[in-house]
C-alpha cells in the first residue's frame, strides 16, 4: 500500500489498512459481477488503494475505497471491516463516477 496510508494506521481503530485478507463468498462475487467488478478488480483495487473513507451511513464498520485496478479503471469499492478477524468483507463495487474521479482520484 502507498506510504500516505500508513499515517492512518493506529489512528482509526479498527482500520481496513490492517486487513490480512479479503473474505469472499459466492454471493458477494455474483453481486460484484452484476456491477462488472471482478475479484481481480477488488484485489488490485485494495493493493492500489488511493483513499479509504468511513461510510458511517451504513454502520461503524463500513468503508468506501476509492482506487484503480491495474488497468487504470477507477473504482468505488465498499466493504465491511471485521477488526477481530482483520478481514475485508466486500459489500459492493462499481466504476467510480466522474465526479468521484475528479474529487478523490486526481
Amino acid at each position: 500500500m502507498h506510504d500516505v496510508h500508513h499515517y492512518w494506521r493506529g489512528i482509526i481503530d479498527p482500520n481496513p489498512l490492517d486487513a490480512e485478507f479479503i473474505d469472499w463468498n459466492e454471493d458477494r462475487e455474483e453481486h460484484l459481477a452484476r456491477h462488472r467488478v471482478s475479484i481481480y478488480d477488488v484485489q488490485e483495487g485494495v493493493a492500489n488503494a488511493v483513499l479509504w473513507m468511513k461510510n458511517l451511513k451504513y454502520g461503524p464498520d463500513r468503508w468506501r475505497l476509492m482506487t484503480f485496478n491495474d488497468a487504470g479503471r477507477p473504482l468505488a469499492l465498499f466493504f465491511a471491516y471485521d477488526g477481530d478477524r482483520r478481514a475485508l468483507i466486500p459489500i459492493t463495487g462499481r466504476t467510480a463516477k466522474p465526479d468521484e474521479v475528479d474529487k478523490y482520484l486526481k
